[in-house]
């Protein structure tokens, strides 16, 4: 369920989301020049103690498994376990500066493939909710044809993810979860405060470079680097969470940008793989269906274009804010 923003203050930019155009506001880097800083020693103990924290929630998603019930209970089961994941991988990647083993990269691949296993099962619960959305009067009978189709493939997904998740090694995932945090506890006996506080920015100055990067290589003609930014986006905003547990001056008003940002690429990601589903369909399945099905195509396309419109418009003062908040960031670490 998608969180309902409080109303907003100070600078904004307007964002269009498949609910509705809505103001996002812009992060302030003039809040983050006096934020509080941590012990270095302490900063690092609470990233090794939300590490430990996230991974609980991880392990207590795959003992769960896929819910049993209606299709809503199943793809929220599957989206609380890509969440805990996404989290999980965030805060190992805020504490990886401080380690110096394989456990870390193991981890991260273990956690990756989950979020594999179960990303085609959640496209197609989204393809489904979506359905009903496009549907018009002349269409209505090739959808619903479909939108079978897609519950028979729903179903098939939901066996085979319940089948793999049945067999994920939890207690190897565990060792590597204490052996990670065993070595950062390492680390903070062995570096020095500033030291620590430099690393501690390190994986979000490199994130950000990254999205800088594949913003710049954005071509809207192009959906691979709209996809690339996508992914780069979503690392970013879920490591500044994780870096927020250790480091004052990031706040929720400045990460509610990131999660804006997120929406829009999530929808538009939501889009392409409806429209291309349903091309699909018609083109392997029912070409009959192509008159009919002309109009949908043609309705989820303009929807595209005037969400992405609006990110484009939207997405470059929200970085450049960024930019001055980490940099405010950074200098507060170096003075401290």
């Amino acid at each position: 369920m998608r969180r309902v923003p409080a109303s907003p203050s100070g600078p904004t930019v307007r964002l269009r989301t498949s609910e509705g155009i809505r103001p996002v506001p812009l992060p302030r880097p003039d809040a983050a020049e006096r934020p509080r800083v941590r012990n270095a020693p302490r900063l690092l103990a609470l990233l090794t103690g939300s590490l430990e924290d996230r991974w609980r929630k991880v392990r207590r998603q795959l003992r769960r498994g896929v819910a049993v019930g209606k299709r809503k209970e199943v793809d929220e089961s599957v989206h609380d376990l890509r969440t805990a994941a996404r989290q999980l991988l965030a805060v190992l990647a805020a504490v990886r500066p401080f380690q110096d083993g394989k456990a870390a990269r193991r981890l991260g691949r273990r956690v990756e493939k989950l979020l594999d296993r179960s990303g085609s099962l959640r496209d197609v619960g989204v393809q489904l909710d979506m359905l009903p959305t496009v549907t018009t009067d002349s269409s209505a009978p090739a959808l619903r044809r479909l939108e079978k189709r897609l519950g028979q493939e729903h179903q098939r997904r939901v066996r085979k993810l319940r089948r793999r998740l049945r067999r994920e090694d939890v207690r190897r995932l565990r060792g590597d979860v204490r052996r990670v945090v065993k070595r950062s506890c390492r680390a903070r006996a062995s570096m020095t405060s500033s030291a620590i506080q430099q690393a501690a920015l390190q994986p979000g100055r490199e994130s950000f470079a990254r999205l800088r990067e594949s913003r710049l290589a954005v071509n809207p003609v192009d959906r691979e680097t709209i996809h690339r930014m996508r992914i780069d986006l979503k690392e970013f905003r879920y490591l500044m969470e994780a870096l927020r547990v250790a480091a004052k001056g990031i706040s929720a008003r400045d990460l509610e940008s990131l999660h804006a940002l997120q929406t829009t690429m999530g929808d538009l990601h939501d889009l392409e793989v409806l429209s291309s589903t349903i091309a699909r369909y018609v083109a392997k399945a029912a070409p009959e269906s192509a008159a009919p099905l002309a109009p949908v195509l043609e309705q989820v396309e303009v929807r595209h274009s005037a969400m992405l419109t609006s990110f484009l418009e939207a997405v470059d003062p929200i970085l450049d804010s960024w930019e001055r908040l980490l940099a405010a960031r950074r200098r507060v670490a170096e003075q401290a």
